[in-house]
């Protein structure tokens, strides 16, 4: 009987932990006017809820080459493309959001203390949003 606690303990726990990290892992954040989210279009909102958490629908909706803006200048292509850019949580990060028209926007991902600072430009061309241009002015 004993064992049957210790064992059904550590079951709740681990069990208990990972519930808690789906919770704490989320990646969305809370939306404010603080960060441009209520600017955007609700168009616009629905799209970036797609594209955020959808790596199959991401990659559908780059216009390829993808050009990303760097200190190395690189061109990426559909056989090369990663991403990471959009994806990556090796760093804390915010997100904000600019609103340009109704046909473009961007997505602003800032580091908390680490110097990232990426720029992704987003426009509707033929009734469809596609990432289009990446600004990497990290540092």
């Amino acid at each position: 009987m004993k064992q049957y606690l210790v064992n059904f303990s550590i079951k709740l726990v681990v069990i208990t932990l990972f519930v808690t990290s789906l919770f704490g892992c989320s990646k969305k954040l809370e939306q404010s006017n603080d960060n441009g989210w209520n600017d955007l279009t609700k168009e616009q909102q629905e799209f970036w809820n797609s594209f955020d958490s959808n790596i199959i629908f991401q990659k559908e909706h780059v216009k390829f080459p993808l050009t990303i803006e760097t200190p190395t200048y690189e061109e990426v292509d559909e056989n090369n493309y990663k991403s990471y850019w959009i994806y990556d949580d090796s760093e804390p990060t915010v997100l904000s959001y600019e609103y340009k028209d109704n046909e473009n926007f961007n997505i602003i991902k800032r580091g908390a203390d680490n110097g990232i600072r990426v720029i992704y430009t987003f426009e509707k061309e033929n009734d469809e949003w596609h990432l289009v241009y990446v600004l990497d002015e990290s540092n």
